[in-house]
């Protein structure tokens, strides 16, 4: 058999073929829709307006589905506003009800939900510009803090500086040396203070406590601790 021959034959069964094809998948399809307008009126008569507002979008023109957009898009706004203004996403609920607003105009009861949704808006501003002063005023408190103690602290070491050069002056009156063994940051040094004994046996109680209390405050001027 030639091949043009075999075309003649194979061509109008690939047609058949096709139109098969083609007829099952719109069949397939047609069932599709109809179980999806099945369930949009289904919906609509449960008021389930999510599932319905799915099924409408899917269907688009089938049959007579699109004379229940406005009311199933007007319910399923107003059901998503409510849930929204519920949850305090008065934004998100403010524009749910706009949208069911452009679909019913005149409706009081949106209106009045609408309205309050605005007053909800400006107490959550107000509410929130409130929170943001306090946080200004608590971080501005915080810095003023922040200054008061690091001037309080400048001026401490200012005095102790003061203080250590008092002392300085009063120990090498005081004794003949002063040596200071240093063992590091981690364990300190250790501070030796020598005084002709002759000397010290000459002094009082009182000045040889005076003595020792200015020894002590000189070590902890150098090591640089406050007295507490």
């Amino acid at each position: 058999m030639s091949e043009k021959s075999k075309t003649k034959i194979l061509l109008p069964i690939f047609i058949v073929l096709l139109c098969i094809c083609i007829g099952g998948t719109c069949i397939k399809e047609k069932k599709r829709k109809t179980a999806l307008y099945n369930n949009l009126v289904s919906s609509i008569q449960n008021k389930d307006w999510n599932n319905a507002k799915s099924n409408l979008d899917e269907l688009g023109d089938y049959k007579n589905a699109l004379s229940y957009a406005n009311e199933v898009n007007y319910e399923y706004f107003v059901k998503n506003g409510d849930e929204s203004f519920t949850g305090k996403n008065y934004n998100i609920a403010l524009d749910y009800y706009n949208k069911a607003q452009n679909i019913k105009k005149d409706n009081k009861n949106l209106q009045v939900k609408i309205d309050k949704t605005k007053t909800q808006i400006k107490i959550q501003e107000e509410e929130e510009k409130r929170k943001i002063k306090l946080e200004q005023e608590r971080r501005e408190k915080e810095r003023k803090a922040a200054i008061k103690r690091e001037q309080e602290e400048r001026q401490r070491r200012q005095q102790e500086q003061r203080e250590l050069a008092d002392l300085d002056r009063l120990v090498k009156r005081a004794f003949v040396s002063v040596n200071i063994q240093d063992y590091g940051n981690e364990t300190g040094g250790v501070y030796n203070f020598y005084i002709y004994p002759e000397a010290w046996f000459n002094l009082s109680y009182d000045e040889k406590k005076n003595i020792m209390v200015a020894c002590r405050k000189y070590i902890q001027l150098k090591e640089g601790a406050s007295e507490r």
